[in-house]
């Protein structure tokens, strides 16, 4: 009997992926099957210094935020 399993790992680098597939060749009738999906910009480097540096303004005080009812948003859309 021939048993699917779906497997999701998120953050895999190059290493483990490798380390994946000598496991699967170990199995000779196995296949494996590899979609990279695309890379979640919230945890980019460039996106981790770019909220380290709005945290260093906020703590500097250097950072200010404007407060709005949604019915101003609303209006300001229009």
């Amino acid at each position: 009997m021939t048993q699917t399993a779906t497997i999701t790992i998120q953050n895999a680098n190059k290493n483990l992926v490798d380390a994946i597939k000598s496991l699967v060749k170990l199995a000779p009738s196995a296949h494996l099957s590899i979609k990279k999906t695309p890379k979640d910009e919230f945890y980019s480097e460039e996106n981790i210094q770019h909220l380290k540096e709005l945290k260093r303004l906020d703590d500097e005080g250097k950072l200010h935020f404007v407060t709005k009812t949604l019915e101003e948003l609303e209006a300001m859309e229009k």
